[in-house]
């Protein structure tokens, strides 16, 4: 006898059935089967177990129909291998492609495609299902009219019997539920049986040969289906026309057996066909009794009074639509009493929005349960095995390396990985170039080799062979060896790698950080790698395969493979896709992501046969779906049981935008719920109360740093709660340094002497740098904090390689000599000077490429041009250079200048002149220091307001420092002739075709003029310029004799070294007292910086107030700073 239980959503099928179960055995009969969905077993169980107890459960099996051919093959058949699962499949179908790809046509370089793994696996599970063999395939693609569909259909054909035929070697029947079938029907195992099948949406074709076996032998089969009738009140539209199709399908079944076809009971309610009184109160709301009974209705009723259950909640993003979830349910749980498990998220695109909503429930300190299965291959260990394989298969890619490392499976600690990856970022290390020593500075181009640095590149070196050697020999055996051989190398490899003693300590660290569900599952990937290494050795044998194919294969499979959520308690939310959950009477249900393209999923067509190509096999006998109209019947069963799971609440939800600001819609089920429900409530969680989002002290703190600068009383008492609890102090600071625009600096002042020392040693340009942005300064200089960039050689770095060949060749050459070469041997030298910095600081860099060539010798051009410059500037001049590259330290040429802190340390101004000019008259001693300058100062005037600003110090630091110092060296009285910043670049003349030679040198000379200050004094200046018109300097001297230009007094320089010695100290007593500001001069100064993504200042922040004023404006304030009168 079939009986059919029918009904629509929350009718009471389940529990009609449960019932009737228990019934049966309480009477005293014996042998009942319950089938359900896997998914659906364990809350079988238990609810079976509440009913009947422990004892009177041996009456029953509660069995999937996985689980059931499991069982018969135990029994009859014990020592038969079991089916090969999804990812043993799928990687045997990438061997058959692999080994058949020069025969085909279609798929001939598909074995790497997971997708076309995927959809061939499909569509061969489909026809299986149908009793479709590969040679019924064949045999009616010859009959197509169609050439193209009769070569694909034979090439499908040709790819589906080779599949078979291996998988027959392990499998006799092919697949577990062939193997089903044949016990089923050899050994009669459902005679004198009940059986029961619960909460199946539909079932394939091989299933049905199962339930008809089971309709020949039992005594009685009960059905349990979603649908109110025994026909589709709405075909094409309604949302049973999927489970119609199946009682017809059962009917049949019925009809061949030649078994009575018994009346249906139907359970939605009083009905002239309905026999059996309704057995449960479906809802515990009118709305969603109405919800269920209208929902894809051909003549649906409007609910007119207002429907409290139901409500639409829209927000900004994906984010804070799980933060509208997380906090309504936290609100359920606190004001209803509702239980966490009787709440129930539905997702139809889960990797979307699961990870948000798992961590918004976390923050609201709501347990959860995913009920998915997430793919194997995002795990760790799995990682460190593909990523192995695929280096040995590929090639040493740093990306693939990298991904390897980073697993923390190797032996490799987290600052060894760090050390590696600064170096091969620098230097663009990939490919080959791992198996190669390294032999290029570890800070990139521009740096000299100590001892240190030899040391951190040896270091570097041993990590890279401790990285490359135990892949080069796994590289080897996979090279040689066959496919078994493969698999035990891989093992060998992990062994070797002491990968599981790392696991083991990555699985301690998830359990003492509270993740032990987390912790246990590294145990269960481990055993299901090991199985994977079985199952790859079994499957490819002693056959030979490619270390490229052996990866594709092992990827197949272990991408293909799944692992469950283990429960985490038994009060949890349930979160779950919706073409997966199975959920039993939850009271609260919230469907997440209800957007256009998302829940309902699109309609995606097949990858093997579109839908007008089945359309054709169905004309020539294949009942193969077409795949649009399958799939949007199943959607709509899909959405319905969805929305008809709650009983007391539903609540859907949707998103206005992507984060990028993409719009986003809602989905039918919103418009369609809208359209049934006018009355039921909307929400849009951005307009929501800030106290209606509190319900923990999370959300608390997040609602108080949102109002934090409200004056209001909810802000104030969100305020005081923040401030109150330790766990936010440092939030709290953080807020108030960003709200209130103050100043960073540390807690601990003592951290700050520590960090400087007591002594503190300071260059003129980290002065500079302080007074650009002190965070930049404690970032650079304070913690020492470099960016990881690519060392590559540009113009932006030109001023190293000039600045190196200008000195070297003024210092061994002197000007004279420079000056009487012919040009050719003046620039032979300049090319020699230029290829030792590369040599030297570079590497060899312009023997890499011809660009690196093209830069270098750019440079030469410019050298030269300088040079020129120079020379011809130093025919006017009395000053003679006396230092290029001068010391100021206590063990170079002239001692640091030192100043006194108000505490009484002391601060020492250390640093590199790069080149220092003296000028003998009168029996006095002129100094003067020069700058080589690519850019900045150089450009423009020297304007004295950037020196009150705490800027353009650096020249005149060293100016002061060498006139205290100065004087064992250069004569005990030196005046302080100027400074002077020297354009080290060739200039571009617009006009320069238009110009003749002399022209276009004149024009260059002009462009070349110096920047900076001089003294005014007419000796100075004619000692500078003999012309005293200013031809390369800043100053000249009138038709009236006075000195006018970029000039200073005696007593202004006396003014600027009170101030800049102000600044000086002023600085250092900031440091000292761990002041850390973001407060850069203008925002300028951000958006070159290489720390502006942890300062945490805004776009638009607070910039330091500079002064704006001329030069007369400018030197008033300066004396007025130091104190002292402008005479």
């Amino acid at each position: 006898m079939l009986y059919l239980v029918l009904g629509r959503a929350r009718s009471g099928k389940t529990e009609f059935i449960r019932n009737l179960i228990a019934d049966f055995i309480r009477v005293g009969r014996e042998n009942l089967i319950l089938l359900v969905p896997e998914q659906f077993s364990y809350e079988s169980e238990k609810a079976m177990l509440s009913r009947l107890g422990a004892d009177k459960m041996q009456s029953l099996d509660i069995l999937s129909f996985s689980r059931l051919g499991q069982k018969l093959r135990e029994k009859y058949e014990p020592s038969s291998p079991s089916e090969p699962d999804k990812g043993l499949a799928a990687a045997t179908m990438c061997m058959v492609l692999s080994s058949l790809s020069e025969s085909l046509k279609f798929y001939k370089d598909s074995c790497a495609n997971e997708q076309i793994i995927s959809e061939l696996l499909s569509l061969y599970n489909e026809l299986r299902a149908l009793g479709v063999s590969p040679e019924n395939l064949r045999s009616t693609g010859e009959s197509l009219s169609s050439d193209f569909l009769r070569e694909k259909t034979a090439e499908v054909s040709f790819i589906f019997s080779t599949f078979e035929a291996i998988l027959k070697q392990t499998v006799p029947d092919g697949d577990a539920m062939s193997q089903l079938i044949r016990l089923s029907r050899e050994h009669k195992p459902f005679e004198k049986k009940l059986i029961f099948l619960d909460a199946f949406a539909g079932f394939t074709k091989q299933e049905l040969y199962v339930i008809e076996l089971m309709v020949r032998q039992a005594d009685a089969v009960y059905v349990s289906l979603t649908s109110e009738f025994l026909y589709d009140e709405a075909p094409g539209i309604g949302p049973f026309g999927h489970t119609v199709r199946t009682i017809n399908q059962l009917r049949e079944i019925a009809k061949r057996a030649g078994v009575p076809f018994g009346k249906p009971a139907y359970l939605s309610g009083p009905s002239k066909y309905n026999n059996f009184p309704p057995i449960l109160k479906r809802y515990n709301s009118p709305e969603l009794r109405a919800l269920e009974k209208n929902i894809y209705s051909v003549n649906p009723h409007v609910y007119s009074l207002p429907a409290d259950n139901i409500t639409i909640a829209c927000a900004a993003n994906y984010m804070e639509e799980s933060e509208y979830i997380a906090l309504t349910a936290k609100k359920l749980i606190r004001e209803r009493g509702i239980r966490a498990r009787d709440i129930v998220v539905i997702e139809r695109m889960p990797n979307q929005m699961r990870t948000a909503v798992s961590a918004a429930f976390k923050k609201y300190g709501i347990p959860v349960f995913e009920d998915n299965l997430r793919p194997l291959d995002t795990d760790p260990l799995m990682q460190f095995v593909l990523s192995a394989a695929r280096i040995a298969a590929e090639g040493f890619g740093t990306e693939l390396i990298m991904r390897f490392l980073k697993t923390g499976l190797t032996p490799l600690s987290v600052e060894d990985i760090s050390l590696l990856e600064s170096y091969v970022l620098i230097w663009q290390i990939d490919k080959s170039e791992w198996l190669t020593e390294w032999t290029k500075h570890p800070d990139g181009y521009g740096f000299e080799f100590t001892d240190k640095d030899k040391t951190t590149l040896n270091k570097i070196n041993e990590l890279r062979l401790a990285v490359v050697e135990p892949l080069l020999e796994l590289k080897a055996a996979l090279e040689k060896g066959s496919g078994k051989e493969c698999a035990k190398a891989l093992y060998e490899f992990i062994e070797e790698m002491d990968a599981r003693e790392a696991l083991k300590e990555y699985a301690i660290l998830l359990n003492d950080s509270g993740n032990m569900p987390y912790a246990l599952e590294c145990e269960r990937v481990w055993d299901i790698l090991m199985q994977s290494l079985d199952d790859i050795a079994n499957l490819l044998g002693d056959e030979y395969y490619s270390p490229r194919e052996f990866y594709a294969i092992l990827n197949t499979l272990i991408s293909s493979r799944e692992i469950g959520s283990i429960p985490k308690g038994l009060d949890a939310v349930t979160i779950g896709s919706a073409d997966r959950i199975r959920t039993s009477s939850p009271k609260v249900v919230f469907i997440a992501g209800a957007n256009e393209g998302e829940f309902p999923a699109p309609l995606g067509s097949s990858a093997i046969f579109t839908d007008r190509e089945r359309r054709a096999l169905l004309n020539a006998g294949i009942e193969l779906a077409c795949a649009d109209e399958y799939k949007a019947a199943q959607e709509r069963f899909i959405v319905y049981s969805a929305l008809t799971a709650a009983t007391d609440s539903l609540y859907i939800t949707y998103s206005l935008a992507t984060f990028t600001g993409a719009e986003k819609l809602p989905s039918e089920i919103v418009t369609m719920v809208e359209r049934l429900f006018p009355k039921c409530r909307k929400v849009d969680f951005s307009m929501m109360e800030p106290m209606e989002k509190i319900e923990s002290a999370e959300s608390a703190f997040e609602q108080a740093a949102i109002m934090w600068n409200e004056n209001t009383d909810t802000a104030a008492t969100l305020k005081a709660f923040a401030q109150s609890r330790e766990e936010f102090k440092g939030r709290v600071e953080a807020i108030n340094r960003l709200i209130t625009r103050g100043s960073i600096s540390f807690a601990d002042k003592e951290s700050a002497k520590k960090l400087y020392g007591e002594k503190m040693f300071i260059s003129p340009s980290k002065v500079e740098t302080f007074y650009r942005c002190p965070f930049m300064f404690f970032c650079r200089y304070g913690v020492r904090a470099k960016p990881l960039k690519a060392a590559v050689f540009d113009f932006s770095k030109s001023g190293t390689a000039v600045h190196y060949s200008l000195e070297k060749l003024i210092s061994e050459q002197g000007i004279e000599k420079l000056s009487a070469l012919p040009a050719e041997e003046l620039k032979a030298l300049i090319h020699s000077a230029v290829t030792e910095y590369s040599d030297r600081y570079l590497g060899s860099m312009h023997e890499s490429s011809a660009r690196n060539r093209y830069v270098l010798e750019k440079q030469a051009e410019t050298v030269y041009e300088v040079l020129i410059r120079l020379i011809e500037e130093f025919k006017l001049s009395r000053f003679r250079i006396k230092d290029v590259e001068l010391k100021m330290s206590y063990d170079g040429e002239v001692r640091p200048y030192e100043l006194i802190l108000p505490d009484g340390s002391a601060v020492a101004i250390t640093g590199t002149v790069d080149r220092v000019d003296i000028m003998q008259e009168s029996g006095r001693s002129y100094i003067r220091v020069m700058d080589y300058k690519t850019g900045g100062v150089a450009k423009g005037r020297f304007k004295i307001k950037d020196i009150l600003n705490g800027l353009s110090m650096q020249m005149l630091i060293y100016l002061i420092g060498l006139c205290e110092n100065g004087g064992a060296r250069y004569g005990d009285e030196l005046l302080p002739a100027g400074v002077l910043y020297v354009p080290a670049r060739a200039e571009v003349i617009k006009e320069g075709r238009h110009l003749s030679e002399d022209e276009e040198r004149e024009k260059k000379l002009k462009l070349g003029n110096m920047k900076g200050l001089i003294l005014d004094l007419p000796e100075v200046i004619m000692g500078m310029d003999s012309s005293g018109t200013g031809i390369f300097i800043p100053a000249f001297i009138d038709a009236s004799g006075f000195v006018k230009g970029s000039v200073y007094s005696l007593q202004q320089f006396k003014a600027l070294k009170e101030y800049i010695d102000k600044k000086i100290k002023d600085m250092a007593t900031a440091l000292r007292e761990g002041n850390v500001s973001a407060l850069p001069t203008e925002n300028k100064v951000c958006e070159s910086c290489d720390y502006n993504a942890v300062c945490g200042r805004e776009k638009d922040g607070p910039v330091r107030q500079l002064y704006d004023l001329d030069d007369d404006a400018a030197w008033q304030e300066i004396f007025n700073a130091a104190g002292m009168n402008e005479e």
